[in-house]
């Protein structure tokens, strides 16, 4: 069985910091999704962008299940090349 792993990236604690000093919303617009080169790897807070991303989406709906927690929506194109996704990131900008 897959074993998964969620790291806050130093850069996403600096964003999740200024969410709750200042409005409260998290600057999300969107997730990129990857399929980190076919080959599994230690995700560490240092990271700033993923091992190789593949695809950019734009985020379209955002849902505030609690002040820590978020549920963000997104559309995945038909369209895209088949590969597997391994690794996945939010990005502000």
């Amino acid at each position: 069985m897959a074993e998964f792993k969620k790291v806050i990236t130093n850069k996403g604690q600096e964003l999740i910091t200024a969410a709750a000093l200042d409005s409260g919303e998290l600057a999300v617009k969107y997730i990129v999704i990857g399929d980190a080169n076919g080959e599994s790897y230690e995700p560490s807070a240092e990271q700033t962008v993923l091992v190789n991303q593949r695809n950019k989406l734009l985020i379209t709906e955002r849902i505030v299940n609690s002040p820590t927690r978020y549920t963000f929506l997104v559309q995945i194109p038909q369209d895209i090349d088949y590969y597997i996704i391994r690794e996945i990131g939010l990005l502000d900008e």
